[in-house]
């Protein structure tokens, strides 16, 4: 094996390369579009409860 695996200097290389896609800034969009598809999931979870529950028969 190669020292160059193990040397410290190299780590913050690897750190930037790892961490690069999540150190952009959340924008105002990308939180719309978050809390627009959590509200539709919620709401879609809300009419399947209301459907199962109305639609249940008990024997």
């Amino acid at each position: 094996m190669s020292p160059a695996l193990f040397d410290v200097r190299d780590n913050s290389r690897l750190e930037s390369r790892i961490f690069c896609c999540c150190a952009t800034m959340v924008t105002d969009v990308h939180l719309a579009i978050l809390s627009n598809a959590l509200g539709i999931v919620l709401f879609l979870l809300v009419v399947l409860y209301h459907y199962i529950n109305a639609n249940y028969s008990r024997q």
